[in-house]
Parts: structure tokens; sequence; C-alpha cells
């Protein structure tokens, strides 16, 4: 077995307003979209190698009844590592709740991490080339 590629799906409350916040405060492009018009049950979003699928809350446990009752925002962080750390902290600080200024984490490793419209954090970080 070789594991190739991961896509979260994230439950929702509002997909479009989740479309306009990735798209405006994290410069995520739409790639695919359920139903074809708004307002949208389902998205698949990407920048870069980066990908993500939101669901709507009532389509997300009817698929999965499972997840009838279980919060938003989750008991997980979305880890990932970037290229231009403090460029991204910069253009979101003023658009997201931050929950974790930029710092340097270990020497040559820099991070912060964020709260999207849904709850869900986001740890954003960079890894310096050894000198």
């Amino acid at each position: 077995m070789i594991l190739k590629k991961l896509i979260p799906t994230l439950m929702v409350k509002d997909v479009d307003r989740t479309i306009e916040f990735y798209r405006t405060v994290l410069g995520f492009d739409l790639v695919q979209v359920i139903p074809d018009v708004a307002p949208f049950d389902w998205a698949r979003m990407q920048c870069g190698e980066v990908e993500v699928a939101f669901q709507e809350e009532s389509g997300m446990t009817w698929d999965i009844p499972e997840m009838r009752g279980m919060g938003m925002g989750g008991s997980l962080t979305l880890q990932v590592q970037v290229d231009g750390v403090d460029a991204l902290y910069q253009r979101v600080k003023d658009n997201a709740e931050i929950s974790q200024h930029i710092f340097t984490f270990d020497p040559g490793v820099r991070q912060f991490r964020m709260r999207d419209c849904n709850g869900y954090f986001w740890v954003f970080e960079e890894k310096s080339s050894p000198q």
C-alpha cells in the first residue's frame, strides 16, 4: 500500500462563507463545488499542494450519522509547511483569529497558529535551511 494524498473534509455551517474566507484570507482557489450554483453544500479548495474540502453540517451528518452532535473545530490542528511564513502571517493577522502569534519554535523553525471562520485551527510553519 502507498498513501498518496490526504484531503481532509471539514464540517462547516456555511460553505459559501467558508469559501470566501479561504479565498480572501488564505489565497485558496476553488476547485469543485456541489451543486453547481450557490448556495453550495460541498466545496474543494486548493492552495499550492494543499487541498481541503468543506461540507455543510446537515450533509456531513447525513453521510456520517456518527458525527451528529459533534462540534465543529474538533480536537485537531491542521499543520502546513510553507515558504514565506512571515508574509503569510502579515496577510492573515488582521483578518483571522490568531491564537499563537508568529514565533521561532526551534532554531530554524518559525510558525503561527490561527483559527478559521468555523473554529478549525491551522498551524503554518516554515523551516529554514541549515546553514
